[in-house]
């Protein structure tokens, strides 16, 4: 169905290029371009212009494997264009700024979409807890649900509804869901050829609420398998998305007959800027916004 609906147009280009690029989020609105505003893509379609690859995102047939809310880090991120040039990855990559990056790239066919494509994407979830509160967490809970979650189930009340697509499939297959206990909190992985907005920040925060024994797996079932409608959304609680700014896109997986080349040059130094730089963002971020929250808690106007 994706495909025949987005099926590309090839107008003559000599190159369709795919490129994985990695970025901090941080200081973005977001991958996809909005106006007047810092995004991803602004910044990506900016350096593919000045580098004379593209004219323009709609004539090179620009396209984005997926998109990120503001604050949503990524180690890898698919995008593809057509072009006349060849690609020169040292001249795009000195033109990027410096939260982003390239990693690989790959010459495709003249009709590959990088979403339609996409044969499965990881997204972790670093969620910074304290010592103290790590150990009181129930963390063998939370493992039992994540292999209840994972799977083939329909995850409308795991994600925020989105009223441009009245008609949008909710029903999503995990192929995989993982924690790991981290020495400043807990790593969640999943693993799904597509996701819901925000499903991956409301799963996290569910699970969370099942180590700290507030929520069971009767509201897991009563979550997966309730009827969305008006008269039943009252009853339906919800869980409140996690701050964006622990979600990274981690991982795209595309067919092996795709022969991507590396990018060496500074890709080291470039990923070793990636890991430290997310850590930062992700647990100061984090611990400043709950410091936001709670400082004018209990306080009266005088």
């Amino acid at each position: 169905m994706f495909l025949n609906e987005q099926k590309l147009k090839h107008i003559g280009f000599n190159y369709r290029y795919l490129i994985i690029i990695w970025y901090i989020g941080t200081n973005f609105t977001g991958s996809q371009r909005q106006p007047q505003k810092r995004t991803v893509e602004g910044c990506l379609i900016s350096s593919l212009k000045k580098t004379n690859y593209i004219e323009d995102a709609q004539t090179n047939l620009f396209r984005a494997g997926m998109r990120t809310d503001k604050g949503v880090h990524a180690r890898e991120a698919a995008f593809a264009f057509s072009t006349n040039k060849k690609m020169i990855p040292r001249l795009l990559d000195s033109d990027l700024p410096t939260d982003i990056g390239l990693i690989r790239f790959a010459e495709v066919s003249e009709h590959f979409h990088p979403r339609w494509n996409c044969l499965e994407k990881e997204y972790q979830y670093f969620l910074p807890v304290p010592q103290k509160e790590l150990k009181s967490l129930n963390l063998e809970n939370i493992r039992k649900i994540l292999k209840l979650i994972a799977g083939r189930h329909d995850f409308r009340h795991f994600s925020k509804t989105d009223h441009t697509k009245p008609n949008q499939n909710t029903v999503i297959t995990l192929k995989s869901c993982s924690i790991f206990e981290q020495p400043h909190g807990l790593l969640f992985s999943f693993t799904a050829q597509a996701f819901l907005w925000e499903q991956i920040r409301r799963t996290v925060q569910f699970l969370y609420q099942i180590g700290k024994e507030t929520r069971t797996v009767d509201d897991l079932t009563r979550l997966l398998t309730s009827p969305s409608d008006p008269e039943n959304n009252h009853r339906i609680h919800r869980e409140k998305p996690l701050p964006a700014t622990g979600l990274t896109l981690y991982r795209v997986q595309f067919s092996t007959e795709i022969k991507f080349q590396e990018y060496q040059a500074k890709l080291y130094h470039k990923r070793k800027f990636f890991q430290e730089n997310l850590i930062f963002y992700q647990q100061n971020t984090y611990w400043l916004e709950k410091f936001k929250k709670n400082l004018f808690q209990g306080l009266k106007d005088q």
